[in-house]
């Protein structure tokens, strides 16, 4: 008979350090775990003990130990996030989400959630609470096991080869009214149609497998989906990418880009947008008189498209372009309010008293101009071109400054490879801050970049 545990006499040695040791120290004699602790128990049974499991003070998961507070970890995050209160389920004082439930509750919530319905929240007290060991409900795994199928595999074949139907018209919106945003999120967590997630689940998950999307990324993503749903229900899973961005206004707009390339994948999209730069230079010109701003346009057209029509002429890059229009635009605005209302009326002597006295907004200027009358020339809507007489000057260089020796050469000794190796390519290669950016460890090939 194993004495107990009270009458285990009290040493101040552990058994390797008693004189005249080591000994073998006693068997627990509770478990009979060899990995004896003090007082005849071992480090897993003695409640004195580091290792002494026990249950998590707030969602009593099993597996949680004294040094950690007996909190697991999803529950110390809760404890410092969340706050204190009653749960409106269980009607315990601990801590509580945002809905006023406690992770015991919401646990069994998810526990008892049918695929693709809401959840119950009170799941907990219809069916009781269900318990669980700590940790092993933890969503913190590779994302390839962390992602549900969106659907079997006879469903996706069905929709794949179903596409949705295109509507014959499109009915503009009389009246376009903003919905109360608070109403919409409430709608998104209820709504128990799946006819948009179900299309787009698979390359919602797929997108963010590729671009490493976070799960608030995407959970937002498909949230936004279901919005879409609400907020348009007659477009018959057809949605345009100006509606989608238009919904900015009153849903934050983080994630909008995402949800249209999603839709895009699915092939659920009716991308009407226009490009950007157009959309900016309509929004700068819109005001200007008859015949100037057709003449911007056809500058604009020809500058971004080119022209095969004598004389011919590349296209420019829209940078390059948008560069120009941000140069001449203030004398041309200085010009409408002089009452001018076309450029065939422009000289060289307007142009000069309109040129800057900076280097460089004063060579923009000039490019700009040169450019739009050697078009307009070309396409006879002027008479002459009033550039040809102005010289064109270079802009400002500013000299690089010398750096310390003593700085580059510490650099390139630096105990961080990364540092001493962008430094070196700097310093004797020239490389560019972009191209250093960009290098990748493919384009060493022979020893060479």
């Amino acid at each position: 008979m194993k004495p107990a545990a009270w009458l285990t006499p009290r040493i101040d040695f552990c058994y390797d350090c008693i004189p005249g040791g080591p000994f073998t120290p006693p068997a627990c004699s509770k478990c009979g775990s060899a990995e004896y602790y003090s007082q005849g128990l071992c480090a897993h049974c003695h409640p004195g003990s580091p290792g002494f499991i026990g249950s998590c003070r707030d969602c009593l998961a099993w597996g949680v130990y004294r040094q950690r507070n007996w909190r697991c970890w999803k529950c110390r995050w809760w404890f410092t996030h969340y706050p204190q209160g009653e749960c409106v389920s269980c009607h315990r004082e601990v801590t509580i989400g945002e809905q006023g439930y406690c992770r015991l509750c919401l646990e069994t919530a998810r526990y008892h959630q049918t695929p693709g319905e809401p959840l119950d929240l009170d799941a907990a007290r219809k069916y009781g609470q269900q318990l669980f060991l700590a940790s092993m409900n933890d969503s913190r795994r590779p994302a390839e096991l962390r992602l549900p199928m969106a659907m079997s595999i006879r469903e996706a074949l069905k929709v794949i080869n179903t596409p949705p139907p295109v509507p014959a018209s499109y009915q503009p919106v009389l009246f376009p009214i903003d919905p109360d945003p608070e109403r919409l999120r409430q709608r998104s967590n209820e709504i128990r149609l799946r006819d948009i997630t179900s299309r787009t689940d698979h390359f919602l998950y797929a997108r963010a497998r590729e671009y490493a999307w976070s799960k608030r990324q995407t959970n937002q993503v498909r949230r936004t989906l279901k919005v879409l749903q609400l907020v348009f229900p007659g477009a018959n899973l057809r949605f345009r990418a100006s509606d989608i961005l238009a919904m900015r206004s009153y849903d934050g707009g983080s994630n909008m880009r995402s949800t249209i390339e999603v839709l895009e994948d699915a092939g659920l999209l009716i991308d009407d947008r226009g490009p950007s730069f157009t959309t900016l230079f309509e929004r700068k010109t819109h005001a200007l008189p008859e015949p100037m701003r057709s003449q911007l346009e056809l500058w604009r057209d020809i500058m971004v498209d080119g022209s095969k029509t004598p004389p011919p002429r590349q296209p420019r890059d829209t940078m390059t372009v948008k560069g120009q229009m941000y140069g001449i635009l203030p004398a041309i605005t200085r010009w409408v309010e002089d009452e001018r209302t076309s450029l065939a009326g422009i000289s060289t002597e307007d142009i000069v008293a309109a040129l800057p006295d900076d280097p460089s907004r004063r060579h923009t200027m000039m490019l700009g101009f040169r450019s739009l009358f050697t078009i307009l020339r070309g396409r006879k809507q002027v008479f002459i071109d009033p550039t040809n007489a102005i010289p064109l000057r270079g802009p400002r260089r500013n000299l690089p400054l010398p750096m310390e020796p003593t700085a580059i050469r510490d650099a390139l000794t630096n105990p961080d490879p990364a540092i001493a190796l962008a430094v070196s390519l700097v310093a004797f290669h020239a490389l560019t801050t972009q191209q250093v950016q960009h290098i990748q460890l493919t384009d060493i090939i022979d020893g060479r970049l």
